[in-house]
């Protein structure tokens, strides 16, 4: 199981948006100028996650995006999902085009299959909230190490 950029760029998209939550609506434009996302792909990650209503995405006037919840019910598996698709847990994390389950497994395939459910659910835990606070405080413990 390996993350796509898109799935780097939508987690980013999301915190910033979380913390934009109480101003209303927030364009993709703005989310790529501030972080420094490619806008074409940030845009076509944004449908993504509004067809897995994650955010909602408003037209007209007054377009934009915003959660389709409190970042506290976002919880990053979904959000890994909605972008990679379905049977991102059930990939490979070491050779992908080279492991084919079971039946044609890699080297590592029956060691992974033994951690993985830990490892989903340790990411089943981890809110957008969560994901706003540790950021939040790396950036704090940047700005105090004068990084």
């Amino acid at each position: 199981m390996k993350l796509s950029k898109e799935t780097e760029y939508g987690i980013r998209g999301l915190i910033f948006l979380a913390n934009y939550q109480n101003e209303g609506l927030v364009q993709v434009k703005k989310i790529a100028q501030e972080e420094g996302l490619p806008q074409p792909l940030l845009a076509r990650t944004f449908h993504q996650l509004a067809r897995a209503e994650i955010v909602t995405s408003f037209k007209g006037r007054k377009k934009g995006f915003s959660l389709s919840k409190p970042p506290e019910e976002i919880f990053l598996t979904d959000i890994i999902t909605a972008i990679e698709g379905p049977d991102i847990f059930n990939r490979c994390i070491f050779w992908s085009e080279n492991c084919y389950g079971p039946e044609n497994p890699c080297p590592l395939h029956f060691t992974w299959s033994r951690i993985k459910e830990s490892f989903v659910t340790f990411f089943q835990r981890i809110t957008l909230a969560d994901l706003v606070k540790i950021n939040l405080e790396k950036q704090s413990f940047s700005k105090k190490k004068g990084l």
